[in-house]
Order: C-alpha cells, then sequence, then structure tokens
C-alpha cells in the first residue's frame, strides 16, 4: 500500500500543486497568503520582490544604514526577506523529497543584502599621499636639526658661550649666533606642532634656509652667498622631486634647476679683483701639483653638479642618479667650511649648513609636489 505524500495545495497565482507548508510558490515566487495576488517577480529577495497587493500590510521598514568604518558600507537584512529565504529553502526540500519537479531559482543581478558592500578607494586619499611623499620625513629632519642648532648654541664657542659672544657681536654675526637659538626652537616647533603640511615646508623652507643666505663669513658673502644658497637649496629639491617615479617633472620644477643652474654659473665668470674665478680654476687644474690639482676639482664641483642637474631639466633620463646628486650639493658647502675655515668654528658652522641645507631642500622638494599636485587638481 502507497503511503500517502505530503499535503499539497493549490497556489494562489498560478494554480499548480505545491506542499501546504510553502508560503510561497515554487514555481512562480508568489506569497500565499490567503487574499493576496502573486506579485510575478520571481525568486529575488530585494525591494522589488513585494507585489502591489502586499501593499495593505506593509513591510517592515529596512534598518538604517550603518558605516562600520571608512570605505565599507553595510545593508541591512530584513526580517521578511530572512523568513522567505527560509520558507523557500523548506519548499524545495519538501518538494525534492517527494519527487515533484523543482524549478531552478533565477540568478538575481542584485548584490545580497547583508553583505559588505566594499566601496572604491578615496581618489583624494592616494592624491594626497602622493602629494606628501616627504611628510613624515620633514617632521624628523626638522626635529632633529632644530635640536642640534639648539645644542650648537649651548657649545662653548673659541671657549665662550654664546650668551657672551651676543654681547659683543653686531650685525650678520650677531644674526648667525642668535640663529643657533632662535632658529632651532622655530624649527622643532613646527616639526612637532600639528600645522598644515604646507605650513610646515614654507617654514621649514624659509628658516632653514636663513643661515644659506648669511652665508659663512670667509667664504661667500654678499650677492655671491645668496646665488649659492639659492643653488644649494634649489638643485637638491629639484633632484628629490624626481626620485619618487619621476611623476612631478613639472614646468615649476624645471624653471628652478634652469634658474639655479645659471646662478652657479654667473659664481665662476663674474670676476673677483678682475679675474674670474673659472680662469682660476683651470689654472689650478693646470699646475701639475696634486694639492692643486685637488683644490681645484673640489672648487669645480659645483659647477659640474649644475651641469647634470640642467641635463637632467632639459629631458636627459638622470632619474636613478637623482638622489646621489642632491646628496653631493648637499655635502659641499659644510665640506667647503672644513677645508677653507680653520679659526675653532669651523665644525659648528659644518654642521648648521648641513642640517639646514637638508631641511630647506626637503621642505623646497614639499612645496614643489604640493604645488604640482594643485595643478593637476
Amino acid at each position: 500500500m502507497t503511503e500517502p505524500g505530503p499535503a499539497k495545495k493549490a497556489c494562489a497565482g498560478c494554480a499548480k500543486q505545491i506542499p501546504q507548508a510553502a508560503q510561497h510558490c515554487v514555481f512562480c515566487g508568489a506569497k500565499q497568503d490567503a487574499g493576496e495576488a502573486a506579485s510575478g517577480d520571481g525568486w529575488q529577495l530585494t525591494d522589488q520582490a513585494h507585489s502591489a497587493t502586499d501593499a495593505a500590510t506593509p513591510p517592515a521598514a529596512a534598518p538604517p544604514v550603518h558605516s562600520s568604518k571608512a570605505g565599507v558600507t553595510l545593508i541591512g537584512l530584513r526580517t521578511e526577506d530572512i523568513q522567505a529565504a527560509v520558507a523557500l529553502e523548506s519548499a524545495a526540500r519538501a518538494a525534492e523529497s517527494s519527487g515533484a519537479p523543482v524549478a531552478p531559482m533565477p540568478l538575481d543581478p542584485t548584490p545580497v543584502r547583508g553583505l559588505p558592500v566594499i566601496d572604491e578607494p578615496v581618489a583624494a586619499t592616494k592624491a594626497g599621499v602622493a602629494a606628501a611623499p616627504f611628510a613624515s620625513l620633514v617632521r624628523l629632519v626638522m626635529a632633529s636639526g632644530g635640536l642640534v642648532l639648539v645644542a650648537l648654541f649651548f657649545m662653548p664657542w673659541r671657549g665662550t658661550s654664546s650668551w657672551l659672544l651676543l654681547e659683543t657681536l653686531a650685525g650678520a654675526d650677531f644674526a648667525r649666533q642668535l640663529y643657533f637659538l632662535a632658529g632651532g626652537v622655530v624649527l622643532l616647533a613646527t616639526a612637532l606642532l600639528p600645522v598644515p603640511l604646507a605650513f610646515r615646508a614654507a617654514v621649514g623652507t624659509i628658516v632653514a634656509a636663513v643661515p644659506l643666505v648669511l652665508g659663512a663669513e670667509g667664504l661667500l658673502d654678499g650677492w655671491r652667498g645668496l646665488l649659492a644658497a639659492i643653488a644649494v637649496i634649489a638643485l637638491p629639491a629639484t633632484h628629490l622631486v624626481r626620485t619618487p617615479k619621476g611623476e612631478a617633472k613639472d614646468g615649476l620644477a624645471r624653471g628652478l634647476v634652469v634658474a639655479a643652474a645659471v646662478f652657479v654659473t654667473l659664481l665662476y665668470v663674474v670676476p673677483v679683483s678682475s679675474v674670474m674665478p673659472i680662469v682660476y680654476v683651470v689654472t689650478m687644474l693646470g699646475s701639475m701639483s696634486v694639492g692643486g690639482t685637488i683644490v681645484g676639482l673640489f672648487i669645480a664641483i659645483p659647477l659640474l653638479l649644475a651641469v647634470l642637474s640642467l641635463l637632467g631639466a632639459l629631458g636627459r633620463d638622470l632619474t636613478s642618479v637623482a638622489l646621489l646628486l642632491s646628496v653631493l650639493v648637499l655635502l659641499w658647502a659644510p665640506a667647503a667650511v672644513l677645508i677653507f675655515l680653520s679659526d675653532g668654528t669651523q665644525l659648528y658652522v659644518a654642521l648648521a649648513l648641513l642640517w639646514t641645507s637638508v631641511i630647506a631642500a626637503l621642505c623646497l622638494a614639499q612645496l614643489l609636489f604640493l604645488a604640482g599636485a594643485s595643478r593637476r587638481a
């Protein structure tokens, strides 16, 4: 004797026989509540799957959209959707056990409710990172340089403290000595305080350029010291601009390289005491003495670095050696102080020039990146 199958009923939408326990038709998806018509929208578990006749019984409101973190949006799952999914699964299993054909579930092109939807990366974040490749390094170098300058101020200068020297110094010498304390405090405070990136880079460039502009006494003074300071800051900055994948080779950086190369050339061709420095360098190179040749080569290094920088600005691919060129430019001035000065403070002056030139070059490179990013935006 054949056992009776599960109780069945006629679908309210298509009149086909479906299990008695099914709340939705396994063939057309119509809801089986009494007095309600089928929606005919298939198996989609979305807001569009509810029929117009369900308006008499308004569905439960979807929970509000929650944002767990930046870039991830969680879409709420309605209680009715959960109940409908469970009922469909139960009906499908009952029909399969009874041997009745089961209609295949159509693919739902809509996103599954309740799963996190990952938003696309924010373009502004990437642009901000690209525009500030030296942000952390600038803060570190500024803070370290500020501490070094303050420490140099409290070190003994020719056996005398800086406080006593300030009472006897005047003019540029007074400004140089006071700069160690004032400039160091400003650089340290600007690096530690939460100030805008552009403001920090501008302060670092201006404050760190002061000792370079004032010049080292006995080396380059007046307009020669000013041109040399611009070259020492501008050439490394433009080389640093080319190091991060060469993304900032814009007209501003190229024009700065050309100007710095012209300034360096003027230092060699404008006569000093009726003699052009380039003639003096050539004479020393041809002196056939070891000492004269070495000194001539050392004095000619800035001109060589300026020519290489100019070639890079004019289109030569010098990206691979850009960092090396910037380091050589930054080291030349402190090395010149150690070689040509011997008054007992050359080490202090060399350390000050090294830190301030590095800070000024990094901050200027950061400003060039920010300017290029704003123009591209």
